[in-house]
């Protein structure tokens, strides 16, 4: 039985997906686990970005960013942008995509990296990814610099339904 949490269209891709294991996708989404790492993939700024456990999930705010990052730089002649923090890879591929520009991608993470990389490659963008820390890094001679950081703490505490991520 669908829980009562998911949407519709959700359900049925899980079902689709899960069709021998529908009891243990519930349990997982009624432990809060997210729908989405369960999916695979969220769909983000025009594009498909696969999700899972190396990334946070790209949320509906940070298209709103994306949005007002693209109409800020519509009129520069290929800027050279840096996406820091960039998990999953879907702030510099939804650019990348949506204007001719050279985009450099940096995460510290090694698994956020893979995955961006391979979000890169389903979504035939030309991105330079660095795994490194910011403080690594010189930020010299960008035209944009944009940044969608976690907000939490490693050590603070977190609602139920992030404690997954």
């Amino acid at each position: 039985m669908k829980p009562n949490n998911i949407m519709d269209v959700d359900w049925e891709i899980l079902k689709s997906k899960y069709p021998n294991n529908l009891d243990e996708v519930i349990d997982k989404i009624n432990e809060n686990y997210p729908v989405q790492y369960l999916i695979g993939y969220v769909d983000f700024y025009n594009t498909r970005i696969n999700v899972d456990e190396r990334a946070l999930i790209p949320r509906y705010e940070t298209e709103e960013l994306v949005s007002k990052v693209i109409d800020r730089i519509k009129g520069y002649k290929q800027p050279k942008v840096i996406d820091l923090g960039c998990g999953s890879g879907c702030i510099a591929i939804a650019i990348q995509k949506s204007i001719n520009s050279y985009v450099d991608a940096l995460d510290i993470s090694e698994g956020a990296i893979t995955l961006a990389k391979e979000n890169a490659l389903l979504n035939k963008v030309d991105i330079n990814f660095i795994n490194k820390s910011i403080e690594d890094v010189s930020l010299d001679g960008y035209d944009v610099i944009v940044s969608n950081p976690p907000y939490v703490d490693y050590n603070e505490e977190v609602g139920i339904e992030t404690k997954y991520e």
